[in-house]
């Protein structure tokens, strides 16, 4: 159970595997180092202090963490913690705390409470989102106005306070760096969008081309999630009576933008239903695992549902869609499995109004 991913992971690496996570590492320290550097600005401590610290850090993650998908970098949240420490302790303060968080959490890790975190009413999430980016806006202000000043208070009132009294040291050429930058990014964000409304042409002439024979890739193979919102969108304002199949993995978007959703596990349907069922109802180990690990999706589904998805736990590995286990492909990390599972593919069985699930222990569930 403790045994680090990283362990099982080469005993079948591959060149091409090497390959591609060495791209991807490219790509994540291309945003993490210099958001690394930032941050450490933000805290009180020197740039380098925070490239070191997120050159180290994600070695130790990526060596001794439990994915291989898991990718570790700075936190905007700690900056208002970090800065706090710094200012009143000094870096020998700092480091004590972060010895002393690192204990914690493995002993919260042994202790097996990382679930605990789904009691967590999202209310409470978006308060402390909230209350953190006002923090970190405040300790921005200085450099914003440029204004000659030591040190920030630590504390909120106080920071105000001090950032009041220095005023009269108001540089215009930063500030009007910074406007810059803000104007820029929203001149970019609109191009965005302007943009993307040229790809819903796109892609619905590749609606039409599919159905010809035509094999070719979407553009919502490769688009973000802002240009995918647009996508659907303007797809659905022209639809005219045309049924659009969107795979995605992002269920807020499924339930946004879908009527009927249908979940797949290796290539295999798991679960169908109008999208209103489903959420409320989900019946298949699978989607209430899936369901019960994003808490935005959790906060709209009845108290029943939300019970039978807090119960469920995955563990394992996930099937290879080259080599998929016997019977029902989800059996490897189901927690009902038993013997019979691995002896047959489950048929897709009504459980509702057009509602299906291919389990064969849906009456014990």
């Amino acid at each position: 159970m403790l045994v680090p991913k990283l362990v099982t992971t080469l005993k079948d690496y591959t060149r091409q595997q090497f390959a591609n996570d060495l791209l991807a590492g490219v790509i994540v320290g291309v945003v993490a180092l210099p958001l690394a550097i930032a941050f450490a600005i933000a805290s009180g401590v020197t740039p380098q202090a925070g490239l070191y610290t997120a050159i180290i850090a994600g070695f130790i993650i990526s060596s001794l963490g439990g994915s291989r998908v898991q990718i570790g970098g700075p936190t905007g949240a700690f900056v208002v913690i970090v800065y706090g420490i710094v200012q009143r302790y000094g870096i020998e303060g700092l480091t004590i705390a972060t010895v002393m968080a690192g204990l914690i959490l493995i002993a919260l890790g042994l202790a097996g409470l990382g679930g605990a975190i789904k009691f967590i009413p999202f209310p409470v999430t978006t308060g402390f989102t909230a209350g953190i980016a006002v923090v970190i806006f405040s300790g921005q202000i200085k450099d914003l106005l440029g204004l000659e000043m030591g040190p920030v208070p630590a504390e909120f009132v106080e920071k105000w306070r001090s950032l009041g009294q220095h005023l009269g040291s108001f540089n215009p050429a930063a500030l009007g760096t910074a406007l810059a930058a803000v104007l820029i990014i929203q001149l970019y964000s609109e191009q965005v969008k302007s943009a993307s409304l040229l790809l819903v042409h796109v892609e619905k002439a590749f609606v039409e081309l599919v159905p010809k024979g035509f094999d070719c890739n979407s553009v919502n193979d490769f688009a973000g999630e802002r240009v995918q919102e647009h996508l659907a969108g303007g797809l659905q304002s022209d639809a005219a009576g045309t049924k659009i199949v969107m795979a995605t993995h992002n269920l807020g978007q499924a339930r946004r933008l879908g009527d009927e959703v249908i979940y797949l596990q290796a290539g295999r349907v798991m679960e169908r239903a109008p999208k209103t069922a489903l959420f409320a109802a989900p019946r298949h180990p699978y989607t209430r695992a899936l369901l019960a690990s994003t808490p935005k999706v959790g906060a709209i589904r009845g108290e029943a549902a939300l019970g039978r998805a807090a119960r469920t736990a995955l563990s394992g590995e996930l099937p290879s869609p080259l080599a998929p286990p016997s019977g029902c492909v989800f059996r490897t990390r189901c927690p009902h499995a038993i013997p019979a599972c691995a002896e047959a593919v489950p048929p897709l069985v009504p459980v509702g109004a057009d509602h299906e699930a291919a389990c064969i222990r849906l009456d014990q569930i």
